[in-house]
């Protein structure tokens, strides 16, 4: 049983980072340029070599390695939402500040969660088939997760849903250190967070409001996919389809069951 515990807790967080990766690189595509998206992969690289590195520190002071595994997971859930919070509230014109909140601001969840995974693998060092199994198996299904969740949740709201996925397993990690009490707050963090991302689907709090260094106009719909983020800008028949923030299409408004010749003839010669 506390192996099987010790896995299940590894494949949330392999889940939750993956996820956190990849939504990450969706939103910065739509605030940045496609070539700046990459920086989630210096990030993520960055963040999880030194959360290896500090494992070997948390290691060395001693007590309930769950108690701590614990702590890490909860802290990663908080620190997920703070993330996000950082990297959309910065200005549309960025400066050099602003980069380097930015990537610190990313490279954080990757640091804790790196923590996790590599005193983990330690922990499980002689069953290290199966610990490499299940934390492989967690990336993965974070990958096939996130096409849903994009289509479903945003760009946002799937970053907020790693922290679901931390939270998750920092309930199993107090599970096996027998803290009932750590237990109860890891539950309730993924409930509040599950919370958090309904009400942030209706009122858009945490979203993009800024893109390729200028802010949004006023948007009538917005939808985010795996591939880009739309939305819909103008009044009355002036409509325009904005994708990824900066590539605009206009709408065509006619009566398609009532075509007129003018009609015709607009949409023969643009």
């Amino acid at each position: 049983m506390r192996w099987n515990q010790l896995y299940l807790g590894l494949a949330f967080t392999s889940l939750g980072t993956l996820i956190l990766e990849l939504s990450l690189t969706r939103i910065f595509a739509v605030m940045f340029y496609d070539h700046q998206a990459l920086l989630t992969i210096s990030i993520a690289l960055l963040g999880l070599s030194v959360g290896g590195v500090l494992s070997y520190a948390i290691q060395g002071l001693g007590g309930n390695l769950y108690d701590k595994l614990g702590i890490l997971a909860l802290a990663d859930a908080v620190c997920v939402v703070l993330s996000l919070w950082i990297i959309l509230s910065r200005p549309a014109v960025f400066g050099t500040v602003s980069w380097a909140a930015v990537y610190v601001a990313g490279a954080l969840p990757f640091v804790l969660a790196g923590a996790v995974i590599a005193s983990v693998i330690n922990e499980a060092v002689a069953h290290i088939d199966r610990a490499y199994f299940y934390d492989r198996a967690g990336a993965a299904t974070g990958c096939l997760l996130l096409y849903p969740f994009l289509n479903t949740f945003g760009g946002p709201n799937s970053m907020l849903s790693a922290g679901v996925f931390f939270a998750a397993a920092s309930a199993i990690w107090f599970h096996q250190a027998s803290q009932l009490r750590g237990r109860a707050i890891g539950v309730a963090a993924a409930l509040v967070l599950v919370l958090a991302m309904i009400a942030n689907g209706k009122t858009h709090a945490l979203d993009v409001h800024q893109a390729k260094g200028a802010v949004l106009p006023p948007e009538k719909f917005s939808a985010w996919n795996v591939f880009s983020r739309v939305g819909i800008t103008g009044e009355g028949t002036q409509l325009s389809l904005v994708t990824d923030g900066d590539a605009s299409t206009d709408i065509a408004v006619f009566d398609w069951e009532h075509l007129s010749e003018r009609d015709h003839g607009k949409l023969a010669h643009g």
